[in-house]
């Protein structure tokens, strides 16, 4: 059990951590290349500047935690597969991803709830049947995404980058933003050239006066 174990630093590389607790642990610059972080507990946990390059983080529970510059980007040629990184299913949850480089992650499924993410790459991700809702997404590069079936209900995709995105059966709509201006205004200056909007859903809902 690691929960609230310091490990700022420390190399972890190729380690199996598998199902492991760890809860508010500290792996500030940690080096977790290649790591098994499969269904580990990992809420509220420190990651700033740890390299996750090639780990596995499918089903990891990542509420609250904060991966600001983060390292999870890895050259999808030197892969077995075309996934960069390995989140399907996480949960991520008011995690604090500032800047992450996600390009052609697998986050299919994954719960990115609240999470914030101003000024991350997720060019190419798969985030099929994800949910973003009241995820902040300002300015983010969403180009080629692939966001079919995806809950976007009140995300902030000001100024977002969804060039050739699929959206396909994704839902829009103010979530519980209900005295806020409809999605028109969350959608401002969004970049929409070539998306794929077939079966998406724009929730309408009266402004609460």
């Amino acid at each position: 059990v690691l929960s609230g174990a310091d490990l700022s630093g420390v190399n972890l590389s190729g380690t199996n951590l598998f199902f492991q607790k760890m809860s508010s642990a500290k792996l500030v610059g940690a080096n977790l290349t290649n790591a098994n972080l499969a269904l580990a507990y990992m809420d509220h946990v420190n990651l700033c500047g740890a390299n996750l390059k090639g780990a596995n983080l499918s089903r990891a529970q990542l509420s609250g935690a904060n991966l600001c510059g983060a390292i999870l980007y890895c050259e999808v040629e030197k892969l077995t597969n075309r996934y960069s990184a390995h989140l399907a299913w996480a949960d991520l949850r008011w995690a604090k991803l500032f800047g992450v480089d996600l390009r052609s992650a697998d986050l299919r499924y994954a719960d990115l709830s609240g999470a914030e993410l101003p000024g991350a790459d997720l060019r190419d991700a798969n985030l099929t049947g994800a949910t973003l809702a009241e995820a902040e997404l300002p300015g983010v590069d969403l180009s080629g995404v692939e966001l079919t079936g995806a809950n976007l209900r009140g995300a902030n995709l000001r100024g977002a980058n969804l060039r050739g995105a699929n959206l396909t059966n994704a839902v829009i709509g103010n979530g519980q933003r209900q005295n806020e201006p409809f999605i028109v205004d969350r959608l401002a200056g969004a970049d929409l050239t070539g998306a794929n909007l077939t079966g998406v859903t724009i929730e309408v809902e009266d402004t609460v006066t």
